[in-house]
């Protein structure tokens, strides 16, 4: 009976020990009530704290729950896993993010960005509407009217390239008019302002749609 409890109340401990892994914070720092006296600042991503976590050989099984843990707390973007599946000192099998798509827990532009695959509008939902790309971009909608193949291609061909305004939802030059640091970060390469949008800019609660005062 002894052992028994014992072993439940480690069970429990694991529990609580797992679950405050992934609590709903990006980073965290010294200062945080610290039980000594400090005066170091460095904050540590949640996705640093994962790589290293992911340093060695895991089990898939083992992968995917941490990872579906931290989406679900809203610890992970997906330019953060992203990140995690390319760096070298990680492993995070195929199949995971396999399954993470799967179940729609990662977006099909996420997947095809690191699997490859042809990209559709719908996988650019979060940035391109082919109707508001037409009324937004008159030059663009007097040739080729509102065919929505047609707009995608011109949206992938010229419009990310052109820093085109492609739906109500997104408006590339409030973004960069909002956000200096990826001004400063990304320049004139207007492609990345629509990529980092879609892999971090939502997540972070970056807004793309107005002006901010």
């Amino acid at each position: 009976m002894k052992n028994k409890m014992k072993k439940q109340i480690c069970s429990i401990i694991a529990m609580v020990l797992a679950v405050s892994m992934f609590l709903p914070y990006t980073c965290l720092t010294a200062e945080a009530k610290a039980s000594y006296d400090t005066k170091h600042t460095t904050q540590l991503s949640f996705e640093t704290l994962m790589t290293s976590a992911f340093v060695k050989q895991m089990d898939a099984d083992v992968v995917y729950k941490e990872i579906r843990l931290g989406i679900e707390y809203g610890a992970l973007s997906e330019g953060d896993i992203r990140h995690l599946y390319e760096n070298m000192d990680t492993t995070i099998q195929a199949e995971v993010l396999g399954r993470l798509y799967t179940e729609g827990l990662i977006s099909s532009y996420l997947y095809k960005y690191l699997f490859g695959g042809n990209l559709t509008a719908s996988d650019l939902s979060k940035v391109f509407n082919a109707t508001e790309y037409a009324d937004l971009n008159p030059d663009v909608k007097a040739s080729l009217g509102y065919n929505e193949a047609l707009l995608f291609q011109h949206f992938l061909l010229n419009g990310l390239t052109e820093g085109r305004v492609s739906s109500k939802a997104f408006n590339i030059q409030y973004y960069r008019t909002n956000y200096p640091d990826l001004v400063k970060l990304y320049g004139d390469q207007l492609g990345l302002y629509y990529q980092h949008y879609l892999l971090y800019g939502e997540f972070e609660g970056r807004v793309a749609d107005k002006l901010l005062k």
